[in-house]
């Protein structure tokens, strides 16, 4: 069996690569979203590939889903360009949380370091590619084998390194996941250095890091992104200081990976794994925002 995604954001489970185009043709969701076309959706590479195809076909990881074979298909004058990927038994860690709530410190951590290893191999490739859209949602647990094991999926808004910013749309994107240098277009190791802080944060409270009701902001765009900017001059919130083994270190590896300042974060995964291993000591970040603040409360 395989799972398969359309360029527009679908998934399917289908038994082989070709039943897609009969997914796409019976099922009312295989449309692209709102009044635009797939082609929308897509974003091509220097030479007119689709960039997310020919990103995936390169990525072997194990904390990556594989890429397995890809096409497109006519429906209505519409083109549809879909991915097909191995099929992962299991569900997303934002599946996870609903279910549960929350994880446990161990769980997340387990989650967490399996999706910076796949950001590790991402980051270190020759031409180093940045996700861009790293959330719980985009996060699969594989339980094939036992243990879950997390792998990244939709490189939807994936971006080489050394691409314009102008390239980056983020539109679609969760503003929450988002780094601050990243809700302004600038993309970097650090702003998904900063979407798994948030990751990490929502596993182990079910909550997000920084968080503010737009609710009043449906359609003023810059209006959500200023209300953002403004709770994260407030500090970050650790809800719950009772959490079992949740200590200092995992408190101030959290707010590390959530600085503010870019400059303040992690300078690459490795040193974010291993001060969740405990390997370096983490000292808490001088920062001109307020400082973490602490309820014994969940």
């Amino acid at each position: 069996a395989f799972t398969a995604r359309t360029i527009d954001g679908h998934w399917w489970g289908v038994e082989t690569p070709e039943g897609l185009a009969e997914q796409l043709g019976h099922s009312d969701t295989g449309v692209a979203t709102g009044e635009e076309s797939v082609n929308a959706y897509m974003t091509f590479d220097e030479d007119g590939n689709v960039l997310e195809l020919e990103i995936v076909k390169q990525l072997h990881h194990a904390n990556i889903c594989a890429y397995h074979d890809s096409g497109e298909t006519f429906i209505e004058g519409t083109r549809y360009v879909y991915l097909v990927y191995d099929f992962i038994s299991g569900e997303t860690a934002a599946q996870k949380t609903i279910r549960g709530q929350r994880c446990t410190v161990y769980d997340a951590k387990q989650i967490v370091i399996g999706v910076l290893n796949g950001l590790k191999f991402l980051h270190n490739l020759p031409r180093p590619i940045i996700h861009n859209e790293l959330t719980t949602q985009n996060v699969m647990l594989d339980i094939s084998s036992g243990a879950p094991m997390a792998k990244i999926i939709d490189f939807g808004h994936a971006r080489y390194q050394d691409q314009p910013v102008s390239s980056f749309k983020r539109e679609g994107l969760n503003p929450f996941y988002l780094a601050p240098e990243a809700l302004n277009g600038i993309f970097s190791p650090q702003s998904d250095i900063f979407s798994v802080g948030v990751m990490l944060y929502q596993l182990l409270f079910g909550m997000l890091p920084y968080f503010t009701d737009l609710s009043g902001y449906p359609k003023a765009k810059d209006s959500q992104i200023e209300a953002i900017e403004s709770a994260r001059t407030k500090g970050l919130r650790i809800p719950d200081t009772n959490k079992f083994e949740l200590d200092e270190q995992l408190i101030n590896t959290m707010s590390k990976a959530l600085a503010i300042d870019i400059k303040d974060r992690f300078l690459c995964t490795e040193d974010f794994i291993k001060a969740l291993n405990g390997e370096i000591h983490v000292e808490p970040i001088a920062t001109k925002t307020a400082s973490p603040t602490f309820s014994s409360n969940s």
